[in-house]
């Protein structure tokens, strides 16, 4: 039962001592209503224990009545989010994504957090910096991450030793193995990555890029993705999709794309975060697929190259109703023991974004120290640019998939890759100019 049951009950006898007030009155002199959206994650385990510390926040706070929880699907947040600042009808507490964190801090509906971040840090420990220099906006800080998701390949163990080859560390590598995997007549394509209108695998087309050489800024904030190298991107992912390496149906997977054809026995290397090694480890395919499934860093290239890892994060709209209330509710979130565990509960696929949490014997372990360093190559968006208007060009360029349209021009349409990188260049320099 709530602390606060008894102020209503004087609430409501007052009300009948001075005339007798409509019993919805004095109920909503009980406390604020929190409305807080929630991220629909991969652990059941991890969402419920969330849910319940909001519930809880209401429980032991007597300015709070209730806190209603809404979870929102990834696919879904972009529409939602845009809904509510538009109508001005925003949650007290979201989650968001990184590129919607730019957009949003670039539009200015969002709240400053930075005192709220300094306080956590002051109680719970230091963030990482290159995490925390990912979602500082002009100086400022907007969000506050719960984990990253960090990406990594996860392969199969059998087929790899059925060809007789070493887990790749580079993307030639991959190419070698895929061609191994053909060449053995096994009934299971290489290299599965989506090249759809989904965000997995503009995530790694994205990184493969970059493995190339292919940078879409300059430090300045100039484009400068017309380059001998992003063409040679695009065409190592021409050669591997034409030599029959990867699914056909590539083109057309969405999100869920690479941990279908994974799961179903189609592609023997996928890349995503360890959300997919989860599923191969849980009481339904451990003893089958879950025992011929490991998982590794991504591969690298011949060029420097980092990731925009995407977090779980944390933000108050300006226009939220209960803006002091949300920041307490948050801080609640990164109580040391309350988070420790959480944390535990959505390993590995959580992600460490504060120091101490890498010191945590679970990601200590030898499997995850395979793949931690990819957290390290984590860059903000608009990346090795500074600029405020970069970022924002870069997130919604992020957020159309411009990358994997740009595999579609040519897989599907025809185009020479020079042609669909001389038109990818344009389409960047128009996001910049509308980002001012």
């Amino acid at each position: 039962m709530k602390k606060c049951m008894g102020k209503a009950l004087a609430a409501v006898l007052t009300a009948t001592m001075v005339g007798g007030l409509a019993a919805g009155t004095a109920l909503a002199d009980e406390g604020a209503v929190l409305k807080v959206w929630l991220p629909n994650t991969f652990s059941a385990e991890a969402d419920k224990l969330i849910e319940e510390r909001c519930k809880e926040f209401a429980e032991t706070n007597d300015e709070v009545a209730e806190v209603q929880v809404e979870f929102i699907s990834g696919t879904d947040g972009y529409a939602k989010w845009n809904a509510a600042i538009e109508s001005g009808d925003t949650p007290d507490l979201t989650f968001l994504h990184i590129s919607a964190y730019n957009n949003y801090a670039g539009m200015g509906v969002l709240e400053d957090l930075s005192d709220t971040v300094a306080e956590v840090e002051a109680s719970y420990g230091a963030l990482l910096e290159n995490h925390k220099e990912n979602f500082t906006f002009d100086g400022k800080i907007y969000a506050l991450p719960l984990y990253a998701q960090i990406n990594s390949m996860t392969y199969r163990t059998d087929v790899l030793e059925e060809v007789g080859a070493e887990v790749p560390k580079t993307w030639e590598d991959v190419k070698e193995v895929s061609a191994k995997i053909q060449e053995a007549g096994l009934d299971i394509y290489g290299f599965g990555n989506g090249m759809g209108t989904a965000d997995d695998g503009e995530d790694v087309l994205r990184y493969i890029f970059r493995c190339f050489g292919a940078r879409s800024w300059d430090e300045e904030g100039n484009v400068v993705i017309n380059s001998p190298e992003t063409v040679n991107a695009v065409n190592y992912l021409v050669d591997m999709y034409n030599s029959g390496y990867m699914p056909p149906s590539v083109i057309q997977w969405d999100a869920s794309g690479n941990n279908t054809s994974y799961l179903a026995g189609e592609s023997a290397m996928v890349f995503n975060p360890p959300t997919l090694y989860n599923v191969t480890q849980n009481e339904e395919n451990k003893d089958t697929i879950g025992n011929i499934t490991s998982i590794t860093a991504m591969p690298t290239g011949d060029y420097e190259t980092w990731n925009n890892i995407n977090y779980i994060m944390f933000s108050i709209f300006d226009s939220a109703k209960n803006k002091d209330l949300a920041k307490e509710l948050l801080k609640t979130l990164f109580e040391e023991e309350w988070y420790d565990n959480y944390m535990v509960s959505g390993f590995p696929v959580a992600g460490p974004v504060f120091e101490r949490t890498e010191e945590t014997a679970e990601w200590q372990s030898e499997l995850v120290q395979e793949i931690l360093p990819q957290s390290y190559r984590g860059r903000r968006y608009g990346y090795p640019c500074e600029l405020p208007s970069v970022a924002v060009a870069d997130s919604k360029a992020y957020n159309d998939f411009v990358l994997s349209t740009t595999m579609q021009k040519v897989l599907l349409n025809g185009m020479s890759a020079e042609d669909a990188v001389a038109e990818l260049e344009a389409e960047l320099q128009e996001y910049l100019n509308a980002a001012g």
